[in-house]
């Protein structure tokens, strides 16, 4: 999935979270609850919340993704940046799975179409996150240079700002949050496969839950900032 939908801004997708439709049968894909919430004037965060309706909150906007359905809930006090970015993402959504997603626009207003929302999510307690151990930092190069696509170690603990480049993507873990970052001269295979690749490191490491949030468009991080030595 494309995120340049998006401006000014980097996303964080909790668990992993990455637009694996392609790799995935449709029927089997794994239910998600995205949180779109304004930080200020220019910043969106765009993050998986806990799959149940007490996720839901009035002043946000929120994405069901059932895979082959996909559902906007607009809370009473949400912005209308909040509205427009996240039908910006419902329509790339769409895009994306070919024609193989429906969506859904709805109100918190007590509609038919609101209590259907609300009824695809599981009325489940919240649990606490657990604090995680920090892993090790390394920085992982993306790059289909060879003419086909390799992962490979840049450094290990450490983060030299250094070590990137704007030829290929690279992949970013402090330990307990992934990075991904997208050079503005990267490959178009780089880019639309930077978050898969993203999703599969994960699940190789001792922390397959951490976030990740994606740096793209020579776009700044003010926390991937602090991390870069």
């Amino acid at each position: 999935m494309s995120f340049n939908i998006f401006h000014h801004q980097s996303q964080t997708l909790a668990g992993g979270c990455a637009s694996g439709f392609n790799h995935v049968k449709p029927n089997e894909y794994r239910p998600r609850l995205l949180l779109f919430h304004s930080v200020d004037r220019k910043n969106m965060e765009l993050i998986e919340v806990p799959f149940s309706r007490r996720s839901l909150d009035s002043t946000d906007v929120f994405i069901l993704d059932m895979g082959t359905e996909a559902y906007q809930w607009n809370g009473r006090g949400c912005t209308k940046e909040e509205k427009f970015k996240a039908s910006q993402f419902l329509q790339q959504l769409e895009s994306d799975r070919n024609g193989r997603c429906k969506t859904e626009v709805t109100d918190e207003d007590g509609s038919e179409e609101h209590k259907k929302f609300i009824s695809l999510l599981p009325d489940v307690a919240i649990e606490k996150k657990v604090e995680q151990k920090i892993g090790k930092k390394v920085i992982y190069r993306v790059s289909d240079e060879s003419g086909k696509m390799e992962i490979s170690l840049v450094c290990e603990n450490a983060l030299p700002k250094a070590s990137l480049t704007e030829n290929d993507v690279y992949l970013i873990d402090s330990g307990q949050s992934l990075f991904v970052y997208i050079g503005v001269k990267c490959s178009r295979r780089e880019k639309l496969d930077a978050l898969s690749h993203a999703h599969d490191y994960l699940q190789k490491t001792d922390h397959p839950f951490a976030p990740i949030t994606v740096v793209s468009n020579n776009r700044k991080s003010k926390e991937l900032d602090k991390l870069l030595e």
